[in-house]
């Protein structure tokens, strides 16, 4: 509730898909779609890509827009439930990546989007028309600190299961 109010969304986030990247020194891209239903982890629904269209190094929104579209297209495939809110783990610059992608799907009425910035935990959304921080002690802010630090953790342990089996390959 407090997430709806303070977002101006005009849903209650019950089902939140969490996205992040990550790389080793500007290669071997890959992502992560975790999901959050009724502010829990649903480990059922967390999906780890390996990012295919990122070839030239650090391109965290073109990764971003990769790993958002792939996971909404798979929802739309599989007939699975579509999220209420998307999280991205950046700034401005990964937020509109994401509202792209929604554009490009025609989901841009459906899904609410949001990017949520580490150092000062800002939060972006492509309705407001600048960005707001939620108190420290915010339920909201809390649960989205969650699902960032879940989805980033996500990837880093996909980034490092393949830098290991690259080493065990060599």
């Amino acid at each position: 509730e407090a997430l709806k109010t303070d977002l101006s969304l005009t849903t209650l986030p019950t089902l939140i898909f969490g996205f992040d990247s990550s790389h080793f020194r500007g290669d071997g891209y890959v992502g992560s779609a975790v999901c959050f239903f009724e502010g829990a982890p649903d480990k059922s629904r967390y999906r780890r890509f390996q990012i295919k269209t990122v070839t030239e190094e650090s391109n965290d929104p073109k990764s971003i827009y990769e790993l958002v579209s792939r996971r909404l297209q798979l929802c739309l495939r599989s007939h699975e439930p579509l999220p209420d809110l998307c999280m991205v783990d950046g700034g401005k610059a990964q937020l509109h990546a994401t509202i792209g992608t929604l554009y490009d799907a025609g989901l841009h009425n459906r899904i609410h989007i949001i990017a949520l910035a580490k150092k000062e935990e800002l939060i972006y959304s492509g309705h407001l028309p600048l960005p707001i921080q939620l108190g420290t002690h915010h339920e909201g802010r809390y649960l989205i600190q969650c699902v960032r630090d879940e989805a980033h953790r996500f990837a880093r342990a996909y980034q490092r299961l393949k830098q290991r089996k690259s080493l065990l390959n060599d």
